[in-house]
Order: C-alpha cells, then structure tokens, then sequence
C-alpha cells in the first residue's frame, strides 16, 4: 500500500495547467527538504530557495493561492502546516498535529463570527445594504431532504434530515449532465432514467456516489431526531419543513459568498407553499447583506440534473445516518459537516 509520500513523489501536473510546472518544483522540495512536522519551514524561506526556480515570479500570498492550496486540494498526500510552517504529512503526528492547529484557529474564527453576526442582527447592519462586488462570485447549493418532516411518525422515521450540495456555479451543466448519464449507463438504467437514491440498491448506489467523486462539490447536512423535538413549531410538519431548510442555509451563508438556492419541489408547485416558503427563506436571512441571496427556486428533480445529484447524495446519507448500510467513506472528502438537531 502506497503512502502520501509516495503519492506526492509520483503527482504530476495536469496538461495545460499554466502553475503546473512550478507546483512541481515547489512540491519537489517539500519532498526534498520538508518531509514531517519537524521537518517544517516557513513560506518565506521556501520562497527564498525556489525563487529563481520558478518560471513566475510570486509573492507569500500568490504562492500560497497558485501553488499551496491546488497541491492541498490533491488527493493521495497533504501539505501540512502549523506554527512552524508547512511540511508534507508523513504519518499519524504529523496529522493530528495540522487536525489540531486547524480545529483551534476554526474555532476561534467562528467564536469571533458568532460575535458579529449577533452585533449585525441587533442593531441590523446590513437592513437595505448592498454589498456588490465586495461578495465573492456566486455559488449555486442545490438542497434535497430525506424522511418526512411530521414528529408524530419519529417511531417509524426517527429522522428528518436535509442535504445541501455546494458547486460553483461556473461548473458547465453538460459536465454533470455528461456525467449523470454516465452513471446511466453504468447501471444498465435508459438515458431518460431519474436518478432516485431510494430506487437503487446498495451496490448501485455506491458505485454512483463513488463516480460522483470527480464531481467539485461539497456538502453539509443537518439530522433532526424527532422524539427531541417538543417546541410547538415542530408540531407542523409544513413550518418544520421550512425552518429545517433555513437552519442549513444559514450554516452555510457562514461559509459562502453570494449564493443562488435551489430547493427539490416539494408538494404541488401550483400551491401558495412555494411562495410563502421562498418568502419565509429570504425573511430569516435578515443578518446578511441584501443581495447575499441572488436567487432562489423550486426545481422539479426529474428534470434537474443538479436535484438528481444532491438526492443520491442526500439519500446515502440518510441511509448511512439510519444503520442502512455505511456510505461515508465515499463522501468524506467532500464533506462540511453533519450537523444533529438538537444533539447527537
């Protein structure tokens, strides 16, 4: 079995890509000279060394965007950093040790977030503030829901669990769509086929989320346990629904820039709920800037690819969450996080 070391000493650039070249000759002397947390060195240094072995020039802060973080985003090997500086992870010390330098400085950045979104929302900051170009550029979460959101049936359906799928919204449609078909035909299913995870068994299941690794997006969940829930507003399976979907949206308005939201049709789209439900989505994001939320629709799942995804996502969590077989292992690297309402 081979390691991240081995990983890393076999990567090569990908055709085309114009920091391929550099990747390789940075990545060359973290094997050369920083192998293991003592081993580390600080970006300074390495950019002093490589400086005229560079075909560009770059600064700390160009070297860490073009050749850094695309070597972090590889598969197979990690380049880890602390207090230190950065070294390429050899083994378990080496792990835990950037696990533990990223947990303290994101715990910290979140207590300081908390702090200010309650500041925003007091003295409503952001009411009729637009915020422009100082947003980053959109990103499209496409959001699917497992079980039924009724407390009443928690003996026979414990959960009600909401998915959400992050993909950067200049990801071409015809890529996934290439993509889904491929699953497609993988499966023995016709082109027209709709992707449902409840109608596939578990090996076809697997092999379509395993497929759906070389797709770029991430994912968050949250889990509600029903017989944990005995405020009034649960007992209404409608305003349950709705305030499920705005508790992911406003976990992952933490993380986002501005964002288009794109939920599974849910009930009779000819019905007022899909109003009343946008409308109660937008009135809850109140602590942002007006135009965070560019957009937001229902999508009929058997004519959205996106929506296809997120289900086969969605429900492999929910298999995996309710003891029906173990899918995680194939969505680990894509994932922010499995929240649990109220507790685990």
């Amino acid at each position: 079995m081979s390691t991240p070391i081995d990983k890393a000493l076999k990567w090569t650039p990908q055709p085309g890509d114009i920091h391929g070249a550099d990747k390789k000759v940075f990545l060359s002397y973290l094997l050369s000279n920083c192998i293991g947390f003592k081993s580390s060195e600080k970006i300074e240094t390495i950019l002093g060394s490589l400086k005229t072995k560079f075909k560009r020039r770059y600064t700390k802060e160009s070297l860490q965007h073009c050749l850094l973080v695309p070597l972090r985003e590889e598969i197979g090997f990690f380049v880890g950093t602390s207090s230190k500086g950065i070294y390429l992870v050899k083994d378990a010390e080496d792990a835990l040790t950037t696990i533990n330098f990223y947990s303290n400085r994101i715990r910290s950045e979140e207590k300081h977030l908390r702090n200010l979104r309650v500041i925003v929302q007091k003295n409503k900051l952001f009411r009729g503030y637009i915020a422009g170009e100082r947003l980053n550029r959109p990103v499209n979460v496409y959001f699917d829901e497992s079980g039924t959101p009724d407390i009443k049936t928690f003996q026979e359906d414990p959960y009600f669990i909401v998915t959400g799928i992050v993909i950067d919204s200049r990801i071409p449609y015809n890529l996934l769509e290439e993509k889904l078909a491929f699953i497609r035909a993988l499966l023995g299913k016709c082109p027209t086929y709709e992707l449902k995870s409840n109608k596939l068994n578990a090996k076809e299941h697997k092999l379509a989320i395993s497929e759906l690794r070389t797709v770029d997006y991430e994912f968050a969940s949250v889990c509600f346990v029903k017989e944990r829930l005995h405020t009034q507003g649960f007992e209404h399976p409608s305003s349950f629904y709705k305030y499920a979907n705005h508790f992911l949206v406003e976990k992952l308005l933490d993380r986002l820039g501005k964002v288009n939201l794109f939920f599974d049709q849910y009930g009779d789209p000819k019905s007022a709920f899909e109003t009343k439900f946008l409308n109660y989505i937008k009135s809850k994001s109140d602590v942002w800037p007006e135009d965070k939320i560019q957009q937001m629709k229902m999508l009929d799942s058997k004519t959205s690819q996106f929506i296809q995804t997120v289900d086969l996502i969605a429900g492999a969590i929910s298999k995996s969450l309710r003891g029906k077989g173990n899918y995680l292992p194939f969505l680990e690297e894509k994932k922010i996080d499995i929240y649990w309402f109220p507790y685990q």
